[in-house]
């Protein structure tokens, strides 16, 4: 999968996460950011050279983990 698509697959997510849900409370967030990367079969390792954010940020995000 080139660079280019994967971006777009990230937006996309994203887009459908506002679309659906509208304003999602911090404690849904998580959820929804990991069924939707889930639904797009993207690995977080994958999300990780997306996004250049770190791993463990995201496994963050996605437990709901907003201290760290």
């Amino acid at each position: 999968m080139s660079k280019s698509h994967k971006c777009r697959l990230i937006h996309q997510v994203f887009q459908d996460l506002t679309f659906s849900y509208g304003v999602l409370r911090l404690s849904e967030l998580g959820n929804r950011l990991k069924q939707a990367r889930e639904e797009k079969n993207i690995s977080l390792d994958d999300l990780q050279n997306m996004t250049k954010i770190q791993k463990r940020y995201l496994l963050a995000l996605e437990e709901g983990n907003y201290s760290i």
